[in-house]
């Protein structure tokens, strides 16, 4: 998240939902925010995990957009660490 956070200006980055928990949504801090240029997110297969969720929450801000391949496939799937 203090990736994505660099790039965003505020808004949600992810959100952590399970059977056990009440769901729980992850936002920016627009006082860390450091980088407002144009973007572009770059790509590939091997783009997982936590690189996915970023791309997403990029995405979604409609900071730039998404050049490459279909990732990985895997940011369904995380583990929090606090």
């Amino acid at each position: 998240m203090k990736i994505a956070e660099l790039f965003l200006k505020g808004g949600p980055v992810g959100k952590l939902s399970g059977t056990r928990e009440d769901e729980q949504v992850f936002n920016a801090d627009p006082a860390r925010s450091a980088w407002d240029r144009p973007l572009a997110v770059l790509v590939d297969v091997g783009t997982g995990g936590a690189a996915e969720v970023v791309t997403a929450a990029l995405l979604d801000a409609g900071r730039g957009p998404i050049v490459g391949e279909h990732t990985f496939g895997r940011a369904g799937v995380q583990k929090v660490v606090p």
